[in-house]
């Protein structure tokens, strides 16, 4: 019987046996400079050194875990501890064959220091003497150079794997926020969740307001598997120096469930969430008025009862007001006054989605450059707040500049999409909808207008053909039958 969670098979891929002792030699001569700051620089700016040092062992682990597939927790355990260790000493010997130079001996050098780890504790003991301080030190090093990437990277290996596609499970982040769970009912939530995983959505409840703690999901789809996981987080969001972030800790983690609750999940949570950066709480009343009218799709009315509010000395009645009298320049074609709210908004909601759509709006009134500068702070921004999904974010602006008659500018960023669906390899619909990517067959015919107006027809269909190798046999059959229409009588 399968476990109620997800269990990592045990299997490695034969890479990583390859990728193990190429990270050992990488790691010798980054000893070697480590070794040479100790006697050459300053002793504060040793300590960074050894920061940056710890790094490249933490990251060695994290590679032969992610290139070599290592679903072995234990392994990946003894592997990230080797690499430490090996990584710890090699930096030692250097140290000792450094002082002999440095001493005038050119004898014994590295290899001999390599075999015998007695005799660099001599020389060390030796040179350095024994004291409170030197203890300290050593332990603090060895901490942080050989036990660190055991620490940082041992959970790499449990990670959802797909054994069916031979590949990582993305995570998906839902945008729906869910009431806070107390830790004192943490127990019984699992045990219910457990029981009946399917029922795991009516087991959350709605947020009151705009609480800075709530509850998330994840969602981990595996493509051609009879099942998919879903992790229940706790979220407690936060600002630092004027950018948002969020500290989540799971309540559950990896809970099988199967792919018709992933798709409910998928379409329940995204139907249901609030746009990204808007706040949940109640219409102030200077707006009522506004939203009176927006409500009956006056939208100039609505314009004209909101815009007084955005000098507002209230800084949320400002940014509703700004919110709404961006909202309604959009719906009349305004695009230069609506991309001037949602940059007004901005600066106060420092957030992905604001910024896209100063992207977009500014993209509509046909400014190429404004637009661009701000989807890239848009793709910036993201990468930090995650609040927008990166797909999400490209087609949109592509859809502004579209519809503004800027095809060409949007083919760089259509690159970007066909690549996504290239390193996706799988274009089943329920596959793709799970992770918010549009259907393929909808990729190609919305696309067809920007490379047309980029490129001659053989290089379109050049352009178009190069994705075959890289989609499964469903994928290469519909873009085969698609560029077969496409093809002149």
């Amino acid at each position: 019987m399968p476990s109620i969670y997800y269990r990592p098979s045990g299997r490695i891929a034969p890479l990583a046996i390859v990728i193990f002792p190429l990270v050992l030699l990488v790691i010798v001569p980054f000893a070697w400079l480590y070794a040479w700051c100790s006697f050459h620089v300053h002793p504060i700016l040793v300590t960074l050194v050894t920061l940056v040092y710890s790094l490249v062992l933490v990251t060695g682990p994290a590679i032969v875990a992610q290139s070599g597939k290592m679903r072995n927790p234990a392994l990946m355990v003894a592997v990230a501890l080797a690499i430490g260790l090996f990584g710890w000493y090699c930096q030692w010997a250097q140290w000792a064959a450094m002082n002999g130079v440095l001493s005038e001996r050119a004898w014994p050098g590295l290899l001999y220091f390599s075999r015998h780890p007695a005799a660099v504790a001599s020389l060390a003991l030796a040179l350095k003497g024994i004291s409170a301080w030197t203890v300290i030190a050593g332990t603090l090093e060895f901490l942080l150079l050989a036990i660190l990437p055991v620490l940082l990277t041992k959970k790499a290996a449990s990670n959802p794997f797909c054994e069916t596609s031979k590949a990582w499970v993305d995570e998906l982040k839902l945008d729906r926020r869910f009431a806070q769970i107390d830790e004192a009912d943490f127990q019984a939530f699992r045990a219910a969740a457990e029981a009946s995983p399917d029922q795991l959505l009516a087991l959350l409840k709605a947020p009151q307001g705009d609480p800075d703690r709530y509850t998330k999901l994840s969602l981990y789809a595996c493509p051609g598997a009879p099942e998919a996981y879903l992790s229940v987080l706790d979220v407690t969001r936060s600002t630092r120096q004027g950018k948002p972030s969020e500290m989540r800790s799971p309540i559950v983690e990896y809970l099988r469930i199967p792919p018709d609750m992933a798709r409910l999940a998928l379409a329940e949570c995204e139907a249901d969430a609030a746009p990204a950066g808007e706040p949940e709480a109640a219409t102030p009343p200077e707006l009522m008025p506004a939203l009176a009218a927006l409500e009956q799709e006056d939208y100039a009315a609505a314009l004209a009862a909101a815009a007084p509010c955005t000098r507002a000395e209230k800084i949320s009645l400002r940014n509703d007001a700004n919110r709404m009298c961006a909202l309604c320049c959009s719906r009349l074609g305004q695009w230069i006054d609506a991309a001037s709210y949602w940059e007004a908004l901005f600066e106060h909601e420092t957030s992905a989605h604001n910024a896209l759509q100063v992207a977009s709006s500014s993209a509509m009134a046909g400014r190429l450059a404004k637009g661009e500068e701000w989807i890239a702070r848009t793709i910036a921004l993201n990468e930090e707040t995650r609040d927008v999904t990166s797909i999400l974010i490209r087609t949109n602006f592509i859809s502004a500049l579209k519809n503004s008659g800027q095809l060409r500018a949007a083919l760089p960023y259509l690159e970007w999409v066909k690549h996504l669906y290239q390193s996706l390899h799988v274009t089943d619909a329920t596959f793709l909808t799970v992770r918010g990517v549009p259907f393929f067959n909808s990729f190609l015919e919305q696309s067809a207008p920007i490379v047309d107006a980029s490129m001659d027809a053989a290089q379109a269909h050049a352009w178009y053909a190069g994705m075959l190798p890289h989609l499964d046999q469903d994928g290469q059959q519909e873009l085969k039958a698609w560029l077969a229409q496409r093809a002149p009588a």
